[in-house]
């Protein structure tokens, strides 16, 4: 190899190239649009502040049921276990039974997350459909 290749063929490896990957490209490119107009957050995020006070409210005026308000999530936790002990069932799960079938609302046990006398109620539907819920619940829930 005359020695003008070999001098070019040394330079060439010691050159590194640096490159953003596709991908980072890809995740700035939606950054930058998602800079764009935010207010539909700010309106989603005042909806969901609405229902989850008024579901909070509103199961703590259930007997037996004790809320606290959460933080950041779109499900409200209330402790049940005075209702599962008045109503005389033989758990959480046996009080989401009961409204299911009476009062046609579906919650989640607090037994399927480790926390047996607790029910996880979703807040992430329309106002109209919670008050009807909350308002069921209330009706079928032995005082």
């Amino acid at each position: 190899m005359p020695l003008g290749r070999a001098r070019t063929a040394r330079a060439g490896t010691d050159v590194t190239v640096v490159a953003t990957g596709m991908q980072v490209q890809s995740s700035l490119k939606v950054a930058g649009e998602m800079a764009g107009d935010q207010s539909c957050v700010a309106e989603m995020t005042a909806a969901y502040r609405e229902r989850h006070d008024f579901v909070v409210a509103a199961l703590n005026d259930i007997p037996g049921f004790e809320c606290r308000a959460g933080d950041g999530t779109f499900y409200a936790f209330p402790r049940v276990a005075a209702a599962v002990d008045a109503g005389d069932f033989e758990s959480d799960i046996g009080l989401v039974e009961f409204l299911l079938n009476e009062a046609d609302v579906a919650c989640v046990p607090g037994s399927a997350f480790g926390a047996p006398g607790y029910l996880r109620v979703s807040f992430a539907c329309s106002m109209q459909e919670l008050e009807e819920a909350t308002r069921r619940m209330k009706r079928a829930v032995p005082a």
